[in-house]
């Protein structure tokens, strides 16, 4: 689950936000108005241009129940921010209902489809490998090509891509998550005569810079950064800096060749890398220890014994001067849901305008960043442009938006179970085997299984 779907906001403001955000959607310049349609020669209508030059919908002509297979349960704010994105649907499409289910989450979506009880959409993070070898996943491209108002362009371009398998296009991203700025301690930074951070192309590039701040006396350890290693989980890390090392999703794995890639050169170089940093830098005893000193409450970063970190508080941004920068370039990729269509659904129109509206809609991306804080994967946001000019973070977050061109590939098959202790034991030096004859045999392994998924 995204982190920020577990953040608390009270009632009685969630009420109100619903209730601005009605109010307010009203005055989108993208709410689509009823209009006349023209006829053509084909037979089919053509809406007519709306006011500000964009073509408008009649969206009455659109009507019944669109099923929603979503994640993230019901708890508060998400229930908050689903609901008033169906109520600011309806209220734009009167004939249409909005309904979420979430019982079982979108892992049960081939449970629905056998019981005859198939949902219109359902939320994904990219097209589920198990549900196109079901043929559970509709093509959006004959409705794209048929609506003619969207497409690649309204969206993040990585968010886009990674709905895409070979031809057709799977689904259409809805959020992303840009956690991808790094965090620098002015304070430590100027302790080390450091007045600028310097451009970071490469991994060596990134180990010269941590480094510096690995910092031992008299057998104790004095200073750190975040650990490589561990930046949002053992696999993500190996992901990320295998990205910044020119590795491309493909190359980890190819779901059109369904090959994987665990052990392509530029992948066994970043594990070569992550090994040498972390046994040259990182002891676990030294950081106990260093942890036992810190003043209650407090972590490395607040204590001003980590120069560098990826994970932000809400204290670092109160109490702490704070210079933030965003990972390099090429480490950049792009998380977050969309929603597919279900091919075996029965309102697929209505569910396509949804989907659209959900995606497209300045309307729908204002309230999922007001309830939720959720960045949406709609190229543009005035909204959000417009808040960034006063919010640091917000700007870099939309910077990295538009510099990110990669995306998790997602597997068939999961990393098997012993995958994170058998991979940290390679990186300390701990492991019989070096990074080479572990990726080799990480490969044969998913491989092997990947292959015999596909035969069943």
């Amino acid at each position: 689950m995204n982190r920020k779907a577990s953040r608390v906001i009270p009632m009685l403001v969630l009420c109100f936000l619903v209730f601005l955000i009605g109010c307010s959607s009203n005055g989108d310049e993208n709410t689509a108005q009823p209009s006349q349609s023209v006829a053509t020669a084909d037979g089919t209508s053509t809406p007519e241009p709306s006011a500000s030059g964009k073509a408008s919908v009649d969206t009455s002509q659109y009507s019944g129940t669109v099923k929603v297979l979503r994640e993230w349960a019901d708890i508060q704010p998400n229930k908050a921010m689903f609901d008033a994105l169906a109520i600011a649907f309806m209220e734009e499409y009167p004939n249409v209902k909005i309904e979420y289910v979430t019982d079982g989450w979108a892992a049960s979506l081939p449970t629905y489809v056998a019981a005859n009880d198939s949902p219109d959409l359902v939320m994904t993070s990219s097209p589920n490998p198990r549900f196109l070898k079901d043929n559970l996943l509709e093509d959006l491209t004959p409705y794209i090509e048929k609506d003619g108002t969207i497409g690649k362009d309204n969206y993040v371009d990585a968010a886009y891509s990674k709905y895409i398998v070979g031809d057709k296009l799977y689904g259409l991203p809805w959020n992303v998550d840009p956690n991808f700025p790094l965090f620098h301690n002015k304070k430590i930074l100027e302790q080390y005569g450091i007045t600028e951070v310097p451009a970071i192309q490469t991994l060596e590039d990134l180990g010269d810079y941590l480094e510096q701040f690995w910092i031992v006396n008299n057998g104790k350890q004095e200073m750190t950064t975040f650990d490589p290693s561990s930046i949002w989980g053992t696999s993500t890390a190996f992901m990320t800096w295998s990205f910044l090392n020119g590795a491309t999703p493909e190359d980890i794995y190819d779901p059109v060749s369904r090959k994987i890639g665990y052990n392509h050169p530029k992948i066994v170089e970043t594990m070569e890398w992550m090994a040498d940093f972390y046994q040259e830098n990182i002891h676990a005893t030294r950081m106990e220890e260093l942890k036992k000193t810190l003043p209650a409450d407090t972590d490395l970063f607040d204590a001003n014994k980590m120069a560098v970190s990826y994970v932000y508080t809400q204290k670092m941004r109160d109490e702490m001067e704070l210079h933030l920068t965003a990972l390099p370039d090429e480490s950049l990729w792009v998380g977050g849901y969309g929603f597919s269509m279900v091919s075996t659904g029965k309102n697929k129109e209505a569910a396509f305008q949804f989907l659209k509206w959900l995606t497209t809609s300045d309307a729908a991306a204002r309230i999922s960043y007001d309830i939720l804080g959720v960045i949406p994967a709609k190229k543009t946001v005035p909204y959000l442009e417009e808040l960034a000019q006063s919010d640091e973070l917000l700007k870099l977050r939309l910077d990295i938006l538009s510099k990110v061109k990669k995306y998790p590939p997602l597997t068939p098959v999961n990393l098997p179970e012993t995958f994170e202790a058998d991979f940290m034991a390679v990186l300390n030096g701990t492991s019989s085997e070096d990074p080479q004859a572990y990726l080799d045999n990480l490969n044969k392994i998913m491989q092997q299984q990947i292959d015999d998924y596909y035969r069943q």
